[in-house]
């Protein structure tokens, strides 16, 4: 997976996996289309509105969290942001850098890079989360900030995981 190449040394990690029975085009189409209204959880834990209800989930937690796409590619769409500690403030990439070599190049200290990704393999859509702290100082005050951070992130991924599926299965059989 990119997201191991991309943060091979990390201070934190997180992986969620769920069984889907289709083509991994099908499958990462579908995680691209999920919408608040199939994530109500997530949605009212991230203070979504009614209003986006019918919105696409992940160009709106792209523009709330400052997540950009690093990487898609046929199996896998993979995404990343950097955050200032210890407030978790999203940090604006260099713009004149591609996402992916701007989010590489990022080493200011105080500073936490987040990379999650959606990966479809032999019948199993996985989506995998690494951090890496800009200095050592900053990945012992991101383990404090993850404390608060990982089960409400692990919850929200996880229902993301099962209205893919749900979305992926209603297009199969509809077609």
């Amino acid at each position: 997976m990119f997201v191991q190449e991309l943060l091979p040394r990390h201070h934190g990690q997180e992986l969620h996996r769920i069984r889907i029975e289709g083509t991994a085009e099908s499958v990462l189409k579908a995680a691209r289309e999920v919408t608040w209204r199939e994530v109500p959880n997530s949605r009212r834990l991230l203070g979504v509105k009614k209003d986006l209800l019918d919105t696409e989930v992940l160009p709106e937690i792209c523009r709330q969290i400052g997540f950009q796409e690093l990487r898609a590619d046929e199996r896998e769409l993979t995404f990343g942001t950097v955050l200032s500690l210890p407030f978790g403030k999203p940090v604006p990439l260099d713009p004149g850098k591609p996402p992916l070599e701007a989010f590489r190049a990022f080493d200011t200290k105080g500073h936490v890079r987040i990379a999650w990704n959606f990966h479809y393999a032999d019948g199993e859509l996985i989506t995998h989360t690494r951090t890496a702290a800009t200095s050592g100082g900053t990945g012992a005050l991101f383990r404090l900030y993850w404390l608060f951070v990982r089960l409400p992130s692990g919850y929200t991924r996880k229902e993301w995981l099962r209205a893919i599926k749900k979305r992926h299965e209603q297009e199969r059989h509809a077609s």
